[in-house]
């Protein structure tokens, strides 16, 4: 079971306190679900939301929730990923090299298209906090913000571009470096 730091500061962010009880419960089982992990972009089915919230939620509501929060900037969904702006301010990870290196990991496995969503959605300061870490662990990420579109670049120290890299790589690069 994982576990978190739940900031009770959430509850006097004016954005939060402007939601209804129903979204305000979904919003924050999205920034809490057991599905999250260090980036803030996780892939999740709208049926299981509505199974694990429950409490009546429709999936004619569901929608309408994340319709509201894709509008107003604070989440993204894109296929079933959902991609949270803000997460690092939930999470004391971007300092950390370890749970960076889990990040990285978790980075690599998603398809290319959901990486470019997730870069494209979060803030520019974040992605580069990334590419600080990520680069400590071996990874070059580099990413060019075009006009209608984003790419990216992935070289990993010793690896192929596409090529998986395993938990044992990534530990080992790690260990180089610490």
């Amino acid at each position: 079971m994982k576990s978190r730091k739940f900031e009770s500061k959430l509850f006097t962010d004016p954005y939060i306190e402007s939601l209804t009880l129903e979204e305000k419960f979904v919003y924050i089982y999205y920034l809490f679900n057991s599905r999250v992990n260090w980036l803030g972009c996780y892939e999740i089915s709208d049926r299981q939301v509505i199974f694990e919230v429950g409490n009546d939620l429709t999936t004619s509501s569901l929608q309408k929730i994340k319709n509201k929060f894709t509008v107003n900037g604070k989440i993204s969904f894109y296929k079933h990923y959902v991609i949270l702006k803000n997460s690092e301010h939930y999470d004391n990870h971007m300092g950390n090299i370890q749970l960076m290196r889990s990040a990285l990991k978790q980075f690599l496995d998603l398809e290319e298209d959901v990486q470019k969503a997730m870069i494209q959605f979060k803030p520019r300061h974040v992605i580069k906090e990334y590419q600080d870490m990520f680069s400590k662990l071996g990874c070059s990420l580099l990413v060019i913000y075009g006009v209608d579109e984003i790419q990216i670049q992935i070289q990993i120290q010793g690896h192929i571009e596409g090529e998986s890299i395993t938990e044992e790589e990534l530990n080992k690069i790690s260990k180089e470096i610490n």
